[in-house]
């Protein structure tokens, strides 16, 4: 009997010292757990490189709580419209604002947040281009103009004539 469990701990060291580490872990965490008081540790107490992306729940820091000065921009919104002016997707709430005989002008509003005209960048591409094979170009407003919300942003569809045409685009707000 004794053979067989000096055996078995010989052939399974490894395997007990790794089960021994981590119930020490786990109860150097329980034992936090329930001896610190709530509230107790803050910014001071963190080591640098301590929390990282696994510890940061899912938009629970937006780009606008971090330092500007270190980080160049982020998109803070986008969308993708077809010719005829619609929204086939984007973030958060954006819609069209376009009027259906207004030919080339497109209106693009985010309704859930307002972002700064000159903090931001606005950049438009074309997602196909016109037929024939015709060079196609966008003008992008932003604000758009007197009284606009700080949430809409104006794109003008182009060909090479500078005649307004009806075109799909993507389209970001970098701040």
């Amino acid at each position: 009997m004794l053979i067989r469990v000096l055996e078995s701990l010989r052939s399974n060291a490894i395997a007990y010292l790794a089960l021994v580490t981590s119930l020490l872990a786990l109860s150097g965490g329980a034992y936090a757990a329930f001896t610190l008081p709530a509230n107790s540790v803050g910014t001071r107490q963190i080591r640098d490189g301590a929390v990282g992306a696994k510890q940061i729940r899912n938009d629970s820091i937006a780009p606008v709580k971090l330092n500007h000065s270190v980080i160049g921009g982020t998109i803070r919104h986008w969308a993708e419209i077809n010719a005829h002016g619609q929204v086939i997707a984007s973030s958060g709430d954006a819609h069209e604002l376009m009027q259906p005989s207004s030919v080339g002008n497109y209106l693009i509003r985010w309704g859930h947040d307002r972002f700064a005209s000159q903090r931001c960048a606005v950049i438009a591409t074309p997602v196909a281009d016109l037929p024939g094979g015709e060079l196609s170009g966008l003008l992008v407003t932003f604000p758009p103009g007197p009284g606009a919300t700080g949430t809409t942003v104006q794109v003008a569809a182009m060909n090479t004539q500078g005649a307004l045409v009806n075109l799909g685009f993507s389209i970001a707000v970098i701040c």
